[in-house]
C-alpha cells in the first residue's frame, strides 16, 4: 500500500482503503480494484490498477475517478463482501462477480463506474513495505 496525492487538495492524504485482486486478463497480468478516500479533505473514489509483464518489460496503469458519497459506500461495502480464498480463481462471490467483467480480453475496471468528472492519474508519493 502506499499514499497518493490527492487530486482535490493536493495534500499526500490518498489512501486506498480497500482492494479487491482480479484474475489476469488478455492485456494485464496484475489487476486491482481499490476504494481510494482522502484523509484531509474528503474526497472518495475508485482507482483501478493495471500491470502488465509482457513483451520488453513491465509497465503499469493506476487511475482513479471520484465517486459520490453513496456509491464509495456501495463499493466499500461490496469490496468487503469478498469470500475468495483465492484471487487466482474466484467466486462465487459478489464481489468478484460484479467487478472481474471484460470486454473482448480487456477488464473494463472504471469503465463500471458512474464517476464525478474525469478519470485522473494515481500519483505514488510514498510506498510502505508490510
Amino acid at each position: 500500500m502506499g499514499t497518493f496525492r490527492c487530486p482535490d487538495c493536493g495534500t499526500p492524504s490518498l489512501e486506498i482503503c480497500r482492494a479487491l485482486r482480479i484474475p489476469p486478463d488478455g492485456w494485464s497480468d496484475d489487476l486491482s480494484l481499490q476504494a481510494i478516500a482522502c484523509a484531509a479533505c474528503g474526497m472518495k473514489g475508485v482507482a483501478a490498477y493495471e500491470e502488465t509483464r509482457h513483451g520488453r518489460g513491465e509497465s503499469f496503469h493506476h487511475r482513479g475517478l471520484r465517486l459520490s458519497e453513496a456509491d464509495h459506500a456501495a463499493l466499500l461495502d461490496r469490496l468487503g463482501r469478498c469470500t475468495c480464498r483465492s484471487w487466482r480463481a474466484p467466486g462465487p462471490c459478489e464481489a468478484h462477480d460484479a467487478y472481474n467483467r471484460v470486454q473482448g480480453h480487456a477488464w473494463l475496471g472504471l469503465q463500471m463506474f458512474q464517476g464525478i468528472g474525469a478519470s485522473f492519474r494515481m500519483e505514488l508519493i510514498s510506498s510502505l513495505k508490510r
